[in-house]
C-alpha cells in the first residue's frame, strides 16, 4: 500500500511540476458573446468577446463605445453588423450578404461617430445597395466625426482584409460611392490592407476605390494615410446620364483608384500619403483615374499628396462618352489622376499597366497624363525615381484643361524623374536596385525606413517586405546580397516599421511594353492576404522547461530513493 501511495504522490508532484512547462492561454477580456441575443444586448461601452460563431439579422441599434473581440470567431450577418460603431474591434471573422434598399449598407458598420481601432478583422461577406442608398463598402460606410478635429487620435485599422464584392447602384441624381474597406473617411490610417474583391459604383458622379473612396472631406486638421496595402480587385465607376425619366443630369463618374479615389477639401490641412502601397485590379474609370489616388485637393503646403515605394500592375480604362454640363476633360495618371499644389511627391514607384481609352470618349484634352492639374507649377513637384512601362506612349507629364493654366501642360520629356522600364528590368531586380539607390542619396522628402527587396528569380516584381533579398550589383548582373555590405544601402537599411503585405502579382513574361490602347497581357490573380491571425495574448508559462524539468526529475528520483529504502 506504501509503494502505490508513494507511487501516486510521485505522478501527482510530476504532473503538477510538467503543467508549469506547458503554455496557458490567456483568456479574452469582458463578457461572453454566445448567442446573437447576447449581441444584440450589450452594454454600449462594455467589452465582450465571441464565444461562439453567431448569425446577425438586425443591427446593434445603440452607438457603439466599447470593444469587441471576434476572439477568432465567425458573425455571419444579413444586415450590418452595428448601426454606429465607435470603439475597438479585433480577431473578427464576417461571412453573409447584407442587401440594403433606400439606405447606406456595409458588412460591419454603417457609421463610425467618433473614430474605429480595427485590428485583423476580414470581411467574407457581399454587400449590394439600390435605390436611395448612395454607400456601399466592405467593413464602413462613414467614419466621420461629427465635428471639425474630434478624432484624436486618428481612425486606424490594421491587417484588415475585404473579400466580399461590393455593388452600389443609386437613383438618379445621387452619387454613389463604393470602396472595399471605408468609403468616407477622416483623419484615418490604413496598415497591412488589403482588398480582394470587385468594388462598384453606379450613378452619377460614381466614385469607387480598393481601399478608402472619399477620405478626409471634414476641413480642419485630417491627414489620410495608407502603409503596405494592397488592392488586388477590380475596381470601376459607371458613368450614368439621365434619370428614370429620360431628364440629363450630371456627368458621369468622378474618381477612380486602386487605393485612395478622391482626398482632401478645402481649408483642410493635412497630407495624404501613400507608401509601399500596390495596385493589382483593373481599373475602370471615366473622369480621374489612378493606380493609387484619383484626385487629391492641393492647396500649397497645406495639402498634398505624397505617394512613394507604390507599385501599379493594373490596366486602367478611363475615357468620358458623354457629358451634360460642358465638361468634356478627363485624366488618368499611373499613380495620380489629379492634383493641383506645388508640393506635390511622386517618387520611387513602378507602373507595369496598360493604358485603355474607350474607342467613344469624347475628351477634348490627352487624358494620359502623368498628372492632371490646373494652375500649380507643377514643376515644383517632387517626381524622382518613377518607372513607367507605358512611358513612350505618354506625351504629356501634366496637362491643364483650361486655357488660362496652359503654362501647366507640360511635355513627358521635361522632367527627368520619370523613366521607362520593360517587364525584364523589373524582374531582373535592375529597377529595385536603381530605386534604393536613388532613394540612399535623397536628402529630403525620403519615405523614411522604406526600400525595395527581391528574390532574385522567384519575385517578378520588388515588394518592401524586408524579409525578401535585398539586391546588389555583382558585375553584370543583380543579386541577392546583404543590405550591412551594399554601400547603396545606408540610408535604406532600417526595416519598415509595420509588416508589408503578401507578395505582389506575378508581372507577365512579355519583355515589351503595351501599347497606349491596347489590352495588356493578362496577368495572373495576385494571392489571396491569408486570414490574419487572431490578436490574443501570447502563451504563458510558468516557468523556463528546463528548469521544470530538472525539478521533475529530481521530484522523481526522490521517490524512488523513498519507495526502494522502504521496500
Amino acid at each position: 500500500m506504501r509503494k502505490i501511495t508513494s507511487f501516486v504522490l510521485s505522478v501527482v508532484m510530476l504532473l503538477s511540476l510538467c503543467g508549469l512547462c506547458f503554455p496557458v492561454s490567456a483568456a479574452p477580456e469582458g463578457t461572453a458573446i454566445n448567442t446573437a441575443d447576447d449581441f444584440l444586448n450589450m452594454a454600449a461601452e462594455g467589452t465582450y468577446y465571441l464565444n461562439a460563431d453567431i448569425t446577425v439579422n438586425v443591427s446593434y441599434a445603440n452607438a457603439f463605445k466599447g470593444t469587441f473581440d471576434g476572439n477568432g470567431h465567425t458573425v455571419t450577418v444579413k444586415a450590418p453588423m452595428f448601426a454606429d460603431f465607435s470603439g475597438t474591434v479585433k480577431n473578427l471573422t464576417i461571412a453573409g450578404e447584407v442587401y440594403v434598399t433606400d439606405a447606406n449598407g456595409a458588412a460591419f458598420a454603417v457609421r463610425s461617430s467618433n473614430g474605429i481601432i480595427a485590428e485583423n478583422v476580414t470581411n467574407n461577406a457581399s454587400v449590394t445597395v439600390l435605390g436611395t442608398g448612395i454607400i456601399a463598402a466592405g467593413l464602413v460606410c462613414e467614419d466621420v466625426a461629427t465635428q471639425t478635429d474630434k478624432k484624436n487620435p486618428p481612425s486606424s485599422y490594421t491587417n484588415v482584409v475585404n473579400n466580399g464584392e461590393i455593388y452600389v447602384e443609386s437613383a438618379a441624381g445621387l452619387k454613389p460611392t463604393a470602396a472595399g474597406l471605408v468609403a468616407f473617411a477622416d483623419s484615418v490610417v490604413f496598415t497591412n490592407c488589403t482588398n480582394n474583391a470587385k468594388v462598384t459604383a453606379n450613378g452619377v458622379c460614381a466614385r469607387a476605390a480598393g481601399i478608402c473612396a472619399r477620405v478626409s472631406p471634414v476641413k480642419g486638421s485630417n491627414n489620410a494615410e495608407a502603409y503596405n496595402c494592397v488592392n488586388n480587385g477590380d475596381i470601376t465607376s459607371v458613368e450614368s446620364y439621365l434619370d428614370t425619366d429620360g431628364v440629363s443630369v450630371g456627368s458621369g463618374a468622378a474618381e477612380t483608384a486602386g487605393i485612395f479615389a478622391n482626398v482632401g477639401v478645402k481649408s483642410n490641412v493635412g497630407i495624404y500619403r501613400a507608401w509601399g502601397c500596390v495596385n493589382n485590379g483593373d481599373i475602370k474609370g471615366t473622369y480621374r483615374t489612378s493606380g493609387i489616388i484619383g484626385y487629391a485637393y492641393g492647396s500649397g503646403t497645406n495639402q498634398y499628396a505624397d505617394i512613394q515605394f507604390c507599385i501599379n500592375t493594373g490596366d486602367l480604362y478611363y475615357g468620358r462618352v458623354k457629358s451634360n454640363d460642358g465638361n468634356v476633360h478627363d485624366w488618368c495618371g499611373p499613380f495620380i489622376g489629379y492634383t493641383n499644389t506645388p508640393f506635390t511627391t511622386v517618387k520611387y514607384n513602378i507602373d507595369l499597366g496598360a493604358y485603355i481609352r474607350d474607342p467613344q470618349a469624347i475628351n477634348l484634352n490627352p487624358g494620359m497624363c502623368f498628372f492632371g492639374c490646373s494652375s500649380a507649377d507643377v514643376m515644383q513637384c517632387d517626381v524622382a525615381g518613377n518607372y513607367i512601362m507605358s512611358k513612350d506612349s505618354f506625351v504629356y507629364y501634366t496637362y491643364a484643361s483650361s486655357e488660362s493654366n496652359a503654362a501647366q501642360r507640360h511635355l513627358i520629356t521635361e522632367v527627368d524623374g520619370i523613366l521607362p522600364v520593360t517587364l525584364e528590368d523589373v524582374k531582373s531586380g535592375k529597377i529595385a536596385y536603381e530605386i534604393n539607390t536613388l532613394a540612399a542619396a535623397d536628402e529630403f522628402g525620403f519615405a523614411e525606413g522604406y526600400a525595395f527587396y527581391q528574390n532574385i528569380g522567384s519575385d517578378n516584381v520588388p515588394t518592401v517586405d524586408n524579409t525578401h533579398g535585398w539586391v546588389v550589383l555583382s558585375g553584370n548582373s543583380y543579386v541577392n546580397g546583404s543590405a550591412e555590405a551594399d554601400t547603396t544601402a545606408e540610408a535604406t537599411t532600417e526595416a519598415p516599421t509595420t509588416e508589408a503585405p503578401v507578395e505582389t502579382t506575378k508581372a507577365p513574361e512579355e519583355t515589351e511594353a503595351p501599347a497606349v490602347e491596347t489590352e495588356a497581357p493578362a496577368q495572373t490573380e495576385a494571392p489571396a492576404q491569408t486570414e490574419a491571425p487572431a490578436d490574443t495574448e501570447p502563451a504563458k508559462s510558468g516557468c523556463g522547461s528546463f528548469v521544470a524539468g530538472g525539478v521533475a526529475i529530481l521530484a522523481i528520483l526522490g521517490t524512488a530513493l523513498v519507495i526502494k529504502k522502504r521496500d
